[in-house]
């Protein structure tokens, strides 16, 4: 099993004191997709991590947390393990079906192209190695790339319509990665 992707830059999390933002072992093997969110800030990748130190919101005792976020410029940053339930949507029943991925924007604002590069590179390999289809989610016991506020938990406007409605673009990216596959397959059968 992957833990961490060959394509990203890695920061892994630590336990924050005396709070748990995250369960070793909690990702089901029934993974639903990735749920994209902002950060409602321009942080840089690595302060992104220190973030996760925090409190979530009404509960002191839990700490917020993210497998993935992706810079404005389309780095992408790793924090979590695979096998690791992040903290992002519930801290339980969403969570342990879902990967989520951090984009670095504040309200009102589009993922930049580069973003979107990136965000379907990620989940081009979720579809290709955890069996996600590459469609569109938008209730939380769909399966594919959905967003925060589907789940109707927690941050009402996150990730925003504007990056909803990119949701798209990713879709096609991915489409498109994977149709070149079977083309790129075909042209190596065809000489057998």
């Amino acid at each position: 099993m992957v833990d961490w992707l060959p394509f990203v830059t890695q920061y892994p999390l630590t336990e924050a004191a005396g709070r748990t933002n995250y369960l070793v072992g909690g990702m089901r093997s029934d993974i639903r997709g990735l749920a994209l969110h902002i950060t409602d800030g321009h942080s840089e990748l690595q302060y992104i991590r220190g973030h996760f130190s925090h409190p979530a919101k009404g509960h002191p005792n839990w700490g917020v947390s993210a497998h993935f976020a992706i810079s404005r410029n389309g780095d992408i940053a790793q924090y979590l393990p695979l096998t690791a339930r992040a903290n992002t949507i519930d801290s339980y029943q969403h969570d342990q079906h879902w990967y989520s991925v951090e984009n670095v924007a504040v309200r009102g604002e589009s993922l930049t192209p580069q973003q979107i590069a990136s965000t379907a590179r990620l989940f081009l390999w979720l579809v290709q190695n955890k069996n996600v289809p590459n469609t569109l989610a938008n209730v939380a016991t769909d399966r594919g790339l959905g967003y925060h506020s589907m789940f109707h938990i927690g941050h009402p406007s996150c990730p925003g319509q504007g990056v909803i409605r990119q949701r798209d673009q990713i879709i096609a990216a991915v489409a498109q990665a994977l149709a070149g596959e079977v083309a790129s397959i075909r042209r190596d059968l065809s000489g057998i």
